[in-house]
């Protein structure tokens, strides 16, 4: 069975926004996600953010290979597309809109279960 998980996007305009995972708090992974699962994130803030996946330092990645998160998520807005997981791991992301900041958050997923 897939579920949904959501993720806050949070800050003062200008500022660095901080990524919120669904059960947690800033700078915590969002953890538990297994393939088939839907992640979304929710801007709260008043600028446009955009979820990208990067390497473990942060650096963009091209897309493909590396799964598009989301489309630009416009300020008080859902992203869109919704992003199904595909494979395990960890996602390394970053808001592609602002490079120069210092606005990172990270997926963990969870193998699924051997029967």
């Amino acid at each position: 069975m897939a579920f949904d998980f959501s993720i806050k996007i949070r800050g003062a305009p200008g500022a660095p926004a901080q990524f919120v995972p669904q059960g947690g708090k800033a700078g915590d992974p969002l953890t538990n996600v297994k393939p088939d699962d839907t992640v979304s994130w929710g801007n709260e803030t008043d600028e446009a953010h955009q979820p990208w996946p990067t390497d473990d330092q942060h650096n963009p990645l091209r897309v493909p290979p590396a799964p598009l998160l989301s489309n630009p998520i416009p300020a008080q807005q859902p992203s869109s597309p919704n992003w199904v997981v595909v494979g395990t791991g960890t996602i390394f992301y970053r808001c592609k809109l602002h490079l120069d900041r210092e606005e990172f958050g990270t997926i963990v997923f969870t193998p699924p279960a051997q029967s």
